[in-house]
């Protein structure tokens, strides 16, 4: 066998070891965040940098995940402004991208100050997409003594290659959670709207109606505390004539009793 075909097999074993440890992580989750851990831990290993950063878009807005900036834990952004097309550009290629050119200095800075993630000065970065539109950004920060080579980077593309379409899929199970809770809410919101109607059917007395109505609203809004306003004609002025969870319940009484008036 040749020196050739020698290195040649020794590639594609290294490259079947790699991918059937990054499948095993694969296997062994059935949480998004799950996965992106693991996949951070194995990706520091190859890079030597605990320098990795995960943002997850989740209702609208990117939140970062995963990350060792306590600054940046549980932050978000949102990412729309086309002033940045030389980035989305870049990254549309799907592979990782490096974020400084040769001096050092970031390539996409405006992007990074405009999301507030200036911080992290990542020397890479990797978007993952979900029909054609981004749903993940991996953010890395190399290590200053071991700089990530070609060939690592050639690595770390094949893995996130075969994981994108994983966390397309996990995306896809938020997102399908995401539209039946604001279906629940608006289900919810309808019958609680059926109930005021019924009410004011039924209801001939002003005050158990207003008192029935804020009641139902600091469900729907999921409140502690609220008031409900009429016109006084009088008064050329709005009056309070219903509060509802005042800490002070003897000036609660009083404004629903019209003891106390409270005009605005």
């Amino acid at each position: 066998m040749s020196d050739n075909h020698k290195l040649s097999l020794e590639n594609n074993i290294k490259y079947l070891n790699m991918m059937f440890e990054v499948s095993t992580i694969a296997n062994q989750t059935d949480d998004v965040r799950e996965l992106l851990a693991k996949l951070k831990a194995h990706c520091a290993n190859i890079i030597n940098s605990q320098d990795i950063t995960f943002y997850l878009l989740e209702n609208q807005r990117y939140k970062c995940i995963l990350t060792d900036n306590n600054n940046l834990r549980n932050s978000e952004f949102v990412e729309g402004d086309e002033s940045n097309t030389a980035f989305w550009d870049a990254v549309n290629k799907a592979k990782i991208i490096s974020m400084k050119n040769e001096t050092g200095s970031h390539l996409f800075k405006s992007f990074l100050e405009k999301n507030n993630i200036l911080i992290l000065n990542p020397s890479h970065v990797r978007v993952f997409f979900s029909n054609q539109v981004p749903i993940c950004f991996c953010f890395i920060k190399e290590d200053e003594q071991t700089p990530i080579t070609s060939e690592t980077l050639a690595d770390l593309n094949k893995i996130f290659d075969y994981i994108e379409p994983i966390i397309a899929k996990y995306h896809k199970r938020i997102k399908k959670d995401e539209e039946m809770l604001e279906l629940q809410r608006s289900l919810h919101n309808i019958s609680i709207l059926y109930n005021i109607s019924q009410a004011v059917n039924f209801i001939d007395d002003l005050k158990r109606l207003l008192q029935v109505i804020i009641q139902k609203a600091l469900i729907t809004l999921d409140a502690e505390k609220g008031s409900l306003m009429l016109y006084d004609y009088t008064l050329n002025a709005l009056q309070v004539r219903i509060v509802s969870g005042l800490q002070d319940k003897k000036l609660e009484e009083a404004i629903n009793n019209g003891a106390v008036q409270c005009a605005k």
